[in-house]
This record gives structure tokens, C-alpha cells and sequence, in this order.
């Protein structure tokens, strides 16, 4: 497959908003398996891991990717033409796709990749037997929250107001709103959530968080949010106030710091995954994978922006300094 990705279009896979790509190569080898990908643009571990368990696209299988937009009738005719398909596996990325194809169909392999609980939301009934026709990798913990405001709490003032940039459209706002404000009032901070799902509504956003003179900001994992990366770095630097971002590629970019999950890892996992079911395994009795391996970025470049010295108790616990 010769599609590109860059990093931006890899950590908004969660959502999938990027328009449809053709898909012309099962046309000329229509006797291989097909895994259809429903999210964001072709991600190269997922591909990777599904080589190395014996299925290279193109030789042994065709991966099929449909970069539906994050509208609900876009994502479920999507689905219903990788039904119509005949795919052996489809691989939802994003709660709104999981759930597209988990209703639309009951026989079909299911590998999802989400951000969210996959109990609450009605995937699976168990982790540990999912059953049905339906596994995958979920990245929420309940306790990635805590430790972020844990972290944030170390670099502002005692009882100063932490900041939560949300999108509303998505799913799972609520339940990370509860988790943020219950680890912001057991350290002391009031939790001030400022909403944005546009564009136009981010400058209103942080102007919002300067006016309540906000002491530190969380960012969520969303698609939309991720996708405005850049500038909502550039708003921290703008407003000067110190902001705890979801993924390494965050820091990366000009954020700075970053606690979140090992990307690479959560991939690498889902592709085993299909490659295990095209071998015959059932997914309903794999269980579905939580992260286990969680990191931390700190960017001093934007700390000495910032004006800010980082904690020699918060340095010597991070997993990358960016100098």
C-alpha cells in the first residue's frame, strides 16, 4: 500500500475524520482476505504487526482503509460496504466507528482501537471474554487523569484553577470531565472546563482560561483537538500557562509535557490481533488489551518559553527530556 501518513494523521486515528480513499486493489487480487480499516488514514504498526503474523498487504491480504468522517451515517454506510465487501476482519478506529460496526453487524471479526471504556460504552460485556465476534485494544485508565493532575500540580501554585480543553461532540466528554474534576479536588485545584469544537471557538477558548486565571491546562485525546495540535500549542505559548498534553508527539511538536500511552505499542497489538484471527482464532476469546506502558515527555525548550523550571522531582521521573 503506498498511502501516506504523517504523525499528525497517526495519533487522530481515536476519531477518523479524513475523506474516503479509493480502494482499488482488492479489484485485481480478489481471492486474498481483506481487512477493512474504518478510521484515519493508514497507520504503519498496525500494517507492520499484521505483516509480521504472516499477512503482507498486498501478498497474503489486502488492507482496506475507509477514512470515514466522524458523522454517524457516513461511518455506517462505510461499514456496510466493507459488509458488502465479504472482509474477513474490519479494524474500527475510534469509539463512534466501533460502535457503527459493531451494530451493523454480528459475524464479522471486530478489532477496535478506542479511547474510551469499552464496558461503558457498550462494546463488550468483559475484558477478559468479550465473546461475540468482537475484541480489540482500548485505551482508557482511570487512572491517567489523576496522574496528570498530579504532574501539573507539581509545577503551579497550591489551590490554583487546572483547565480542561474539551470537545462536546465527543462521546466520552462526560466521563473525563468526572475523572479530571475528582483528581483536581483531591489535590486542591477547582476544575474550569472550557468547550471547542471548531476552529473559531480555540482563541475564545484560552481567552476563557486567562480571564479565570487558569494556573495550568489538560488537553484530552480527540480527534478534533489533536488535529489542531499546532495551534493550540502555540494559545499555551500565546497565554503562557503550562499544559499537560495526551501523546509524546504533543511534546514533540512545542507542547510542554506529555503522559500518556505508548502508541506504538497499542497498534502493534491490534495488528496481532487480526493477524491471530485471519489464523483462525475467534475474538471473542482474546481479551481485550489495556496499555501497560505509559511515558513521559517533557519538553524544556517550551518550559525556558515559558519561563518555567520544571521540578527536579518531576525531571528525574520523565522517560524523555527534549532539550
Amino acid at each position: 500500500m503506498t498511502i501516506n501518513i504523517g504523525r499528525r494523521e497517526f495519533i487522530s486515528v481515536l476519531g477518523g475524520t479524513a475523506a474516503a480513499l479509493p480502494l482499488a486493489a482488492r479489484a485485481q487480487q480478489p481471492s486474498l482476505p481483506v481487512v477493512g480499516v474504518l478510521g484515519s488514514g493508514n497507520n504503519p504498526v498496525f500494517i507492520q504487526a499484521i505483516a509480521e503474523a504472516g499477512y503482507e498487504d498486498n501478498r497474503d491480504v489486502h488492507i482496506e482503509i475507509n477514512s470515514a468522517s466522524a458523522r454517524y451515517d457516513d461511518l455506517r454506510t462505510a461499514v456496510q460496504d466493507m459488509i458488502g465487501r465479504r472482509v474477513a476482519v474490519i479494524a474500527p478506529f475510534g469509539i463512534n466507528a466501533a460502535k457503527a460496526t459493531k451494530e451493523a453487524t454480528s459475524t464479522i471479526p471486530i478489532v477496535f482501537v478506542v479511547g474510551v471504556d469499552p464496558i461503558k460504552f457498550g462494546l463488550v460485556d468483559s475484558l477478559n471474554r468479550p465473546g461475540g465476534n468482537i475484541t480489540g485494544m482500548s485505551l482508557y485508565t482511570s487512572e491517567l487523569h489523576a496522574k496528570r493532575v498530579d504532574l501539573l500540580d507539581k509545577l503551579i501554585p497550591a489551590g490554583a484553577p487546572i483547565g480542561m480543553i474539551i470537545n462536546p461532540k465527543m462521546p466520552d466528554t462526560g466521563i473525563q470531565e468526572q475523572n479530571a474534576e475528582a483528581a483536581a479536588r483531591e489535590k486542591g485545584h477547582p476544575l474550569i472546563v472550557v468547550k471547542a469544537s471548531s476552529e473559531d471557538e480555540l482563541g475564545p477558548a484560552f481567552a476563557t482560561i486567562a480571564e479565570r486565571h487558569v494556573a495550568g491546562v489538560l488537553a484530552v485525546s480527540d480527534n478534533f483537538l489533536n488535529s489542531q495540535r499546532d495551534r493550540i500549542i502555540a494559545l499555551a505559548v500565546q497565554y503562557s500557562v503550562p499544559m499537560m498534553y495526551p501523546f509524546r508527539a504533543d511534546a514533540a511538536a512545542g507542547g510542554l509535557l506529555s503522559y500518556g500511552t505508548d502508541l506504538k505499542d497499542v497498534f502493534r497489538q491490534a495488528g496481532n490481533y487480526v493477524g491471530r484471527i485471519l489464523k483462525g482464532d475467534k475474538p471473542g476469546d482474546l481479551p481485550v488489551q489495556q496499555p501497560s506502558k505509559f511515558e513521559l515527555v517533557i519538553n524544556l525548550k517550551t518550559a525556558k518559553t515559558l519561563g518555567l523550571e520544571i521540578p527536579p522531582n518531576v525531571l528525574s521521573i520523565a522517560d524523555e527530556v527534549i532539550e
